[in-house]
């Protein structure tokens, strides 16, 4: 999963960007999908035949069939990219809505306000899923269906302190050093006295020499 976590979505990541967490939905929605593919994909047209032993009946289910697949297809494309990328960046936010539309947010760490879920139902409580909501200034992101939702709220808050803890300790180093270089600016260095010798020396023996001239 790792590896199509990177190939799918490494055209959402910077250059120097690297994937640490990929939040996909829970596989309930899979199943859910699936159950839809065999009850239309299979039990229907089996039900329609055995109604209506027609040719073109049978021609039209085939039709159907290649809809259905099309469907389902695009149900589980639909689960593996809506997600959240916990990057060493920022958090993206990935919604996909059809072959030909996706659209990706991104959330600095900064900006996170807080990671709250909510578990609602007897099913997202029996698999331990619910959906998992990033608040910050300007609004909110939201993923539905995230399995172990109380575990990603942690990871992501947990990265974002060792984000923000990393940013912090740069500036201040950046700031001592500004102030260092600051220190060194206003130091004004002394006179040398042999080398300030040497110049009066060098200056009274041309004024020697011009009285000599004339």
């Amino acid at each position: 999963m790792r590896f199509f976590d990177t190939f799918f979505f490494k055209k959402f990541l910077e250059p120097e960007e690297e994937i640490i967490y990929v939040v996909h939905k829970h596989w309930w929605s899979v199943v859910v999908a699936m159950i839809k593919f065999v009850t239309l994909g299979f039990i229907f047209p089996l039900m329609v035949i055995w109604l209506y032993p027609n040719l073109y009946v049978v021609l039209g289910l085939v039709l159907w069939f290649f809809y259905v697949v099309f469907v389902f297809v695009e149900d589980f494309i639909d689960w593996f990219h809506d997600a959240l990328l916990v990057t060493s960046i920022n958090v993206i936010d990935i919604d996909w809505h059809g072959f030909f539309h996706n659209n990706a947010n991104r959330i600095g760490y900064e900006t996170i306000e807080g990671v709250s879920f909510e578990i609602k139902g007897m099913i997202p409580t029996l698999f331990q899923f619910g959906d998992l909501k990033i608040t910050m200034p300007n609004g909110e992101a939201k993923l539905h269906m995230v399995p172990k939702v109380r575990e990603w709220q942690k990871l992501i808050l947990m990265k974002r302190t060792e984000i923000m803890q990393k940013k912090s300790s740069s500036d201040d180093n950046l700031a001592q050093l500004k102030q260092a270089l600051e220190t060194l600016m206003a130091v004004k260095p002394e006179p040398n006295p042999v080398s300030s010798n040497l110049q009066a020396h060098q200056v009274m023996i041309m004024k020697q020499k011009k009285i000599s001239r004339k």
